[in-house]
């Protein structure tokens, strides 16, 4: 496994209490349950991307809540489906890319829905989340060829980069960070900032990939495997490509940055070697690493945890802050 080396890890690791760790017993009892519910399923050498989506309709759709005073819409941006969370009394300028995560193979509808009509009321915010199109239907690059289109119509139809945001979870932050990369590239004029949660940015593999196996109380040494065998179609020469390791690309140029992952999770160092190699280039960066908390915690256990409700309340005090800059 090739595994990126870093001069230091430059992050800060949260807890309740920075100066004495304080972790909730409620963090104990949501890992102990994911790590005989979650881990236990996807142990085998392969699952299907019917019992992953099955799964996620079980337990992670299961008894979700939309925060009130939120108008969602389902229409098209483009040629692309996407749903709109719209909070009352907000910003009419300003808008939120959000690409939700699911492995590139799942679309846990109901569970990003939740989040994101909180995130649209925290941030007073429009937020849009995209319904790209899934693996293994449509591999790769079909994911990264929507999320572009898209960004390119907003920006091509008149949204102002100053007001716009771009972020995502897990597989979604991986296409948000390629997103920004390609625009880039592109010539597009970048927004006001990017946000990852607990994203994937490198799938040659880091050196969480494999400390953190027993760690983790999701995933196994596995769940890489499985992300490649249905988005890369098996490829593993793919994975060297920018655009599914964006890691590997051009971070010059990029805006101010905002990481958040779990300290045992597989996906740790891909936040804390892409901050690094951001700060590197000069872009400001905040990355937290929140002391043995699951992935995409703030999105799964938002309702739950305490941990989750103060990463969400310090995720939307960062974009508030660049969305309403002049």
């Amino acid at each position: 496994m090739n595994v990126p080396k870093t001069k230091q890890n430059s992050y800060q690791l949260k807890s309740l209490d920075q100066t004495v760790f304080n972790r909730s017993i409620k963090s104990y009892v949501a890992t102990s349950l994911l790590r005989m519910v979650a881990k236990r399923k996807f142990r085998g050498e392969q699952v299907s991307h019917h019992e992953f989506r099955d799964f996620a309709e079980k337990y992670i759709n299961k008894k979700r809540t939309y925060a009130p005073g939120v108008a969602i819409q389902d229409d098209y941006i483009g040629e692309i489906q996407a749903r709109r969370f719209v909070p009352e009394g907000c910003d009419p300028d300003a808008l939120i890319l959000y690409f939700h995560g699911g492995a590139f193979i799942g679309r846990t509808l109901r569970a990003h829905s939740d989040f994101l009509s909180y995130l649209a009321i925290w941030t007073k915010t429009t937020v849009v989340m995209p319904f790209y199109r899934l693996a293994p239907e449509h591999p790769f690059p079909a994911a990264v060829e929507d999320c572009q289109k898209l960004y390119s119509d907003l920006i091509e139809g008149g949204q102002d980069g100053k007001k716009l945001a771009i972020g995502g979870d897990s597989a979604g932050g991986n296409l948000a960070l390629v997103t920004l990369q390609q625009s880039l590239k592109a010539g597009l004029p970048m927004p006001s900032c990017g946000f990852f949660i607990s994203p994937g940015t490198d799938f040659r593999g880091t050196e969480s990939h494999v400390s953190n196996v027993p760690l983790d109380p999701m995933f196994n040494e596995q769940s890489l495997p499985h992300v490649i065998t249905y988005y890369l179609q098996g490829d593993y020469r793919l994975t060297e490509d920018e655009r599914v390791s964006p890691l590997k690309g051009d971070f010059a140029g990029l805006p101010p940055l905002y990481f958040n992952a779990g300290s045992t999770e597989i996906f740790r160092d891909c936040s804390i070697y892409a901050a690094n190699k951001a700060r590197a280039h000069g872009i400001d960066v905040v990355c937290n690493i929140w002391e043995d908390m699951p992935h995409c915690f703030p999105i799964s256990l938002q309702h739950i945890l305490p941990e989750a409700k103060q990463a969400n309340q310090e995720l939307s005090d960062f974009l508030v802050s660049h969305l309403t800059k002049d």
